[in-house]
């Protein structure tokens, strides 16, 4: 739809729609693999790209496709609701945990019921 080159793609020099692509590719992987309804949650200039029910508790799903994981959004949600855990998806591929935020791959967005 955006008519960019697969070389404009796989050199990752598509600016502003990396996001686009990220959050697509997310919500790709939730929809077939949980078979759920997908929500995002925005206050004012925070935003969570998906909410996820799981075991009656709400789970916030933050998608970064850039350098910078901050997730600011994210931390602002989690100070607001205290969600038990917390998934951060990003091109990194490291997996780690920090303060109960579990942080993935994007290609693992399928994946993430056995770290629920």
């Amino acid at each position: 739809m955006l008519d960019l080159s697969p070389k404009t793609i796989f050199s990752y020099e598509y600016g502003s729609y990396k996001g686009f692509f990220a959050e697509n590719l997310v919500l790709a992987e939730l929809t077939s693999s949980w078979n759920k309804n997908m929500y995002s949650w925005n206050r004012n200039t925070a935003e969570i790209a998906f909410l996820l029910e799981y075991d009656n508790k709400i789970v916030p799903i933050e998608v970064k496709a850039g350098i910078n994981t901050k997730a600011k959004s994210l931390k602002f949600f989690k100070e607001r609701y205290l969600p038990r855990r917390s998934f951060l998806l990003s091109f990194h591929p490291m997996r780690s945990i920090k303060d109960d935020t579990i942080h993935l791959p994007l290609f693992m967005a399928s994946k993430l019921q056995p770290f629920m």
